[in-house]
Order: structure tokens, then sequence, then C-alpha cells
């Protein structure tokens, strides 16, 4: 299913969940604010890049934050990062 800009469906296949890297390219209305919300970060794999070339409304960004934050406590006490 592809998504137009006059779409209003919003849909992500299963696998996407399964990703290394996660791009948003949507329009920013009524059914897609908020698409990456806590239910999707959690059934996301541990890890996931997300880019999100569109519009910042469609992260909710307390629940990013706390998806982060619990990554971040189940990692071991030795912590990498890489900057670019």
């Amino acid at each position: 299913m592809a998504l137009s800009r006059s779409s209003t469906a919003c849909w992500a296949p299963r696998p996407t969940f399964f990703a290394i890297f996660f791009t948003l390219h949507l329009p920013a209305n009524a059914q897609t604010k908020g698409f990456m919300n806590a239910g999707v970060f959690r059934a996301c794999k541990p890890g996931l890049r997300l880019l999100n070339f569109a519009r910042g409304e469609l992260v909710n960004n307390a629940d990013l934050l706390a998806a982060l934050a619990d990554q971040l406590a189940a990692i071991p006490s030795v912590i990498r990062v890489r900057v670019l």
C-alpha cells in the first residue's frame, strides 16, 4: 500500500519493526500526528535509528524520551557514544 500526499491512511508494515533504520516521510495531519508513539517504540528492535525527514509532530517526544531512557537502563555499565 503506497501513501500519496492526498492519502488519509497511515500504515506501516510489520517488517519495519525489525528494521535498523526507520525513516519518516509523511505529511503532518490528524491521522499522522504522534505516529511514532510508545506502542511503536515498544514494538521496534533495540538500536533502531529513527530519521524524521518530515514534520516534528509525527513523533511523540515524551514517548521517544521514555523509550530512550528504558533502552539506556537496559544497557550494561559501558556506553559507547559515536559523534558524527
